[in-house]
């Protein structure tokens, strides 16, 4: 988002304040202020702590927090911008580690209300802050996130013949994988209801093999036994974490890409997976009907026996797969990184000059 804001921000000044030593180079007006030897596990101090006081020094005028949290007791006055990915802490909490519950109990809530504006990822996210969160509709925005310029629709609006090969190659050479597959991309959690697309795979008829991409997360022994179950059943293979350009690959080369998610605040993997060409089937709940649109094809969530219903209607159909596809292409096109920072930017210099009218 930076780099495309950064460019983009004539007469802004930008200053990025990390715990974190900051690896990544960005072209032009950015003035980097680290704070060494404060690490993520005590984020939330240095941002509460430390943060304010080069605030106050580089004469901040408005914050853009990006990981739910805001400096909250500020020495002197500044726009708070917050993005909200999901609210996950407070409609499921049973799904998440303690830690992040703890925080999200500490720190998120409060960051949320104390938001001059809060950024939303969704207009489901936008609505469930508004009914769950008591955040007037007037704090709210909705920018929709965008894909990686790696996964994003080629220009020409497909997937040439070319790309499409080396994908097969790749999967083929890398991982042993036969082009075809049924692909599944997410961290090993609850949230993610992995269950019901397990039990979905081992219903189907002469399945494809399940990929499953993503590393293993919390609350999962039961999903890893189940895992463990299918791959030595022949029916799956986990290959852990990515990178983005073998995610590319394995969306390209995939016959059909599923999200079994019992709630997202936004579903990034669907709009990759419509961006690389391959067919999505997702579960109907929160943000992933209007990420999907018509492109997609959803059924209920938690129900295994409707997703595979679905799932032998979809495989069984060469011409659905196809319209499928060049739906999802041209959906995709409506989530773009260059269209968020632009949006982004604007909300920004909005509340800058809303900072100049106190």
């Amino acid at each position: 988002m930076l780099t495309r804001m950064i460019p983009n921000g004539d007469g802004l000044e930008f200053f990025l304040y990390s715990s974190r030593p900051v690896k990544e180079s960005f072209d032009g007006e950015l003035r980097i202020r680290e704070c060494r030897g404060i690490e993520g596990t005590v984020g939330s101090y240095w941002l509460q702590q430390i943060c304010p006081h080069w605030m106050s020094k580089d004469g901040i005028a408005v914050f853009w927090g990006q990981n739910y949290m805001l400096p909250l007791r500020l020495r002197r006055p500044c726009r708070r911008v917050l993005t909200l990915h999901d609210i996950t802490g407070l409609l499921m909490p049973w799904t998440m580690p303690l830690q992040r519950r703890l925080n999200y109990r500490l720190h998120q809530q409060r960051a949320a209300r104390a938001s001059d504006c809060l950024v939303a990822v969704s207009q489901a996210t936008s609505h469930l802050a508004e009914v769950c969160l008591g955040i007037p509709s007037h704090k709210l925005r909705v920018v929709l996130e965008g894909c990686d310029t790696r996964l994003a629709v080629p220009p020409h609006g497909f997937v040439d013949p070319g790309t499409a090969a080396r994908a097969r190659d790749l999967v083929r050479e890398r991982f042993g994988l036969v082009p075809g597959y049924l692909l599944a991309v997410g961290t090993l959690e609850p949230r993610k209801d992995y269950g019901v697309l397990f039990r979905a795979v081992r219903s189907l008829r002469n399945a494809p093999t399940l990929v499953v991409v993503g590393g293993v997360g919390w609350r999962c022994r039961k999903i890893l036994r189940e895992l463990n179950a299918l791959q030595a059943a022949g029916l799956a293979q986990h290959l852990g974490r990515v990178d983005d350009g073998e995610l590319a690959a394995l969306y390209r080369a995939a016959g059909l890409c599923i999200n079994s998610s019992l709630y997202e605040g936004f579903g990034l993997p669907v709009v990759e997976a419509m961006a690389c060409g391959c067919p999505v089937v997702c579960s109907w709940t929160s943000s992933l009907p209007e990420v999907g649109g018509d492109a997609a094809r959803y059924f209920r969530p938690g129900d295994s026996a409707h997703l595979t219903r679905v799932l032998e209607g979809v495989l069984g159909n060469p011409e659905e797969l196809q319209a499928m596809r060049a739906a999802g292409l041209r959906r995709a096109k409506l989530f773009s990184f260059e269209r968020a920072a632009d949006e982004m930017l604007e909300i920004l210099r909005e509340q800058g000059r809303n900072m100049r009218g106190c």
